[in-house]
């Protein structure tokens, strides 16, 4: 920990540019260093000192606090700042590099880089928006987790739950509506319509996720019914049915017809 502004820093650490960042904190430096991309008129420190400045916002020195203030502040800037073009590269590789492996990687980094910066849920819906049906499909899962706070998102997600190419992206946007505000009613018309999909994994998505919602799903029963009349060679998908129908309705299971 820092002492006072006369005396550097003494950390053990293998990095020579963060042990340099940490030394000119403690002697009230303007934060310069060779080869750093400026942010204004002061240079971002390196990713790896972000825990040591973080642990320098409690210093008892209140230069030092204000020096690891300016550093975090400059380096979100400069994180701002590159995240754009970054996206943009990915996006690009993702979508057109010609190796099957090279792509794959592109899309996880991608997906590792999340939605560009904005407010949360704005960037999710930008996301929902996507060419990319796995970036559309984690932004809307993204949505569903945020609850309340993602109701800006409520227009965007209706219309990916109701028109979305991709059937696991319309499966995940109408969960998000029913965690976001459970009264959106096309939550269930979509779920009972993908639970005939030909993609399995998507007839299995909608089985679980109307097991979850429970008895607000009663309409589901004739269609989780004929589910499980179907061939499918994923076996679990037929006790995601029977699970569903026994927590929508106890007796669901007992007979053929609606009670």
């Amino acid at each position: 920990m820092v002492e006072s502004s006369e005396h550097p820093v003494e950390r053990l650490d293998p990095d020579p540019p963060l042990a340099d960042w940490l030394v000119a904190l403690s002697r009230d430096s303007t934060f310069e260093r060779p080869q750093a991309a400026p942010t204004g008129d002061r240079a971002a420190p390196p990713l790896a000192a972000i825990p040591s400045l973080l642990s320098l916002l409690k210093d008892p020195n209140r230069t030092v606090r204000r020096q690891a203030v300016t550093a975090l502040g400059n380096l979100a800037g400069e994180v701002r700042r590159v995240l754009p073009p970054l996206h943009a590269a990915l996006k690009e590789a993702a979508l057109n590099e010609g190796d099957d492996g090279v792509r794959t990687e592109a899309v996880r980094a991608l997906l590792k880089a999340g939605p560009q910066p904005a407010s949360e849920a704005g960037a999710l819906v930008d996301a929902l928006h996507s060419d990319l049906e796995v970036v559309r499909f984690h932004a809307a899962i993204t949505l569903g987790d945020l609850g309340l706070a993602g109701r800006p998102a409520v227009p965007d997600l209706t219309h990916a739950a109701l028109w979305d190419d991709d059937p696991a992206v319309r499966v995940e946007a109408a969960v998000a509506l029913w965690k976001i505000d459970r009264k959106r009613p096309p939550v269930i018309p979509v779920l009972i319509k993908a639970l005939a999909d030909d993609n399995e994994l998507v007839c299995w998505m909608a089985a679980d996720s109307l097991g979850e919602i429970g008895p607000e799903s009663r309409q589901a029963l004739p269609a989780l019914r004929r589910a499980l009349q179907r061939d499918f060679r994923i076996s679990l998908i037929k006790t995601s049915a029977i699970l569903a129908l026994e927590r929508i309705d106890p007796q669901a299971t007992a007979g053929p017809g609606e009670r």
